[in-house]
């Protein structure tokens, strides 16, 4: 796939930036949005499952379109690449996913797999390594699930943590207790959906029993989604494992029957996380603002298209027309108060808090437990900015039960010098707090390109909407 160059107006590859919006009245805009990472990833990881699984190999015309040009994705590419080259003689290979989350634990499943290919002599180990920041996100709940199913998977750091040593091929259910793989329902969600997109290539399948109260549901149904999409049986099940489900909302055990994918023509659908930054945007602009936002499906398998439900309460009006949405600002359909749980879309949280400090909306926010182990610690990363401006972001009082976060106060501009504001090596800080352009003199950023890792374009699609980013002198 296409590497990008620097998508960074002029003078934003610098270390620190500053963005203005000189101009406060209403803003009529429109942007398009690239394919969303999180499809991509998954499509990737299935394709090449198809293709090893296939007699023919690669099919020219089984192509994925519309991919992700995301640091994330362009790295699961470029590693999936790697795989290939090396054929069976893998072995001694190192595969690096820097600071890829997600690539990282689909490459976990799909190596300790052998990519969908026999283990034979030479095959393996390979070793997966990432960035520091990588090698201090846990990855033990995952290994352990692949090493019930026989795989052969060693630390080569610190336990519980990357970087991996695996050999991979040969995994199978024969060896689990009842033959059911039972996982914390709360862990990752990326940890299930890893386990599940390798599931039909074992012998049996698999039967996945997850425990406890499920964390970003949504995800995993994109995961099914699209393992059906390339040929896969799979289905939320009730109790005797081999009826689905009928209420599979409710359900908390996936079969997956043994089969293979089949290399498929696929056309990623545009990313709902990255429209959230344009429904922060909308919430504060002037009334009577309008940004039409190109790309998104209303029918869309990501769970993050809860937005619309979401932002109608923080003043947002979504119509779906055209090729996507037009967002309108209605600052009198602005609830007093905002309560929601993030279970289901933990990647919105940021983009909502900051809308709600620049508004003044108190806010109670659950199911953030996720966060801690992003990029960064994202809700400790939030208490911490918003404090620049006399906004707290704390643990509710009854947080050991609930979960439970607080927010109270307004953003307003400082009096003395703007805050340079760090991005904690996270994508996502970055673009949640940029509707600070619209509210302050000026908003400066240290490390702006950090937002390639999902959305390579934001800056430039800023700039196209009347925002001004300048280099700050060193």
């Amino acid at each position: 796939m296409p590497v990008p160059g620097n998508f960074l107006p002029e003078g934003a590859s610098a270390a620190r930036v500053r963005c203005v919006r000189e101009r406060r009245k209403p803003l009529q805009a429109r942007v398009r949005l690239e394919g969303s990472k999180s499809i991509s990833n998954r499509a990737l990881i299935l394709q090449a499952l198809a293709e090893a699984g296939s007699a023919t190999g690669a099919d020219a015309n089984a192509a994925l379109q519309g991919l992700s040009i995301s640091n994330d994705t362009r790295t699961l590419a470029r590693l999936l690449q790697q795989w290939r080259a090396a054929e069976s003689g893998a072995s001694g290979l190192v595969l690096d996913a820097g600071a890829a989350g997600t690539t990282y634990r689909f490459m976990t499943a799909f190596l300790a797999a052998g990519g969908g290919r026999e283990a034979g002599p030479g095959f393996g180990p390979v070793v997966l390594d990432g960035s520091e920041r990588m090698r201090q996100r846990p990855i033990k709940v995952l290994v352990g699930a692949l090493r019930a199913l026989g795989a052969s998977i060693d630390y080569a750091g610190a336990e519980g943590f990357p970087p991996l040593r695996i050999a991979g091929g040969g995994l199978s259910a024969e060896g689990l207790d009842d033959g059911v793989l039972h996982i914390s329902a709360s862990i990752s969600s990326q940890y299930i959906s890893a386990l599940l997109m390798v599931a039909p290539i074992l012998e049996a399948g698999l039967r996945l029993e997850l425990v406890g109260k499920i964390g970003s549901r949504p995800y995993i149904d994109m995961t099914l989604a699209l393992m059906r999409r390339f040929g896969a049986e799979v289905e939320w099940v009730d109790a005797d494992w081999e009826t689905p489900s009928e209420e599979p909302e409710h359900a908390q055990r996936i079969r997956v029957w043994p089969g293979h994918y089949a290399p498929t023509a696929y056309t990623v659908e545009g990313d709902w996380s990255a429209a959230s930054y344009y429904y922060g945007l909308a919430a504060v602009l002037p009334e009577g603002s309008q940004l039409q936002v190109d790309g998104l499906d209303e029918d869309s398998v990501q769970g993050d298209s809860v937005l619309p439900e979401l932002y109608a309460q923080l003043g947002v009006h979504t119509a779906f027309r055209g090729e996507g949405v037009l967002l309108t600002t209605q600052p009198e359909r602005r609830q007093n108060r905002f309560d929601f749980d993030f279970t289901h879309c933990p990647d919105l949280a940021q983009t909502v808090v900051v809308t709600g400090a620049i508004l003044g909306i108190p806010m109670r926010l659950t199911g953030l437990e996720s966060l801690a182990i992003k990029e960064t610690d994202r809700t400790a990363a939030l208490h911490t900015e918003l404090a620049r401006y006399g906004v707290r972001f704390d643990q509710a009082a009854d947080h050991a039960e609930s979960g439970a976060w607080e927010l109270s106060g307004t953003i307003v501009p400082p009096s003395g010098e703007t805050p340079l504001h760090p991005t904690y090596e996270d994508h996502r800080m970055a673009m949640a707090f940029a509707p600070l352009a619209q509210i302050l003199p000026e908003w400066r950023l240290k490390h702006p390109d950090v937002v390639a890792k999902s959305y390579p374009t934001f800056w430039n699609d800023w700039a196209k909407m009347g925002f001004r980013i300048e280099a700050l002198d060193a």
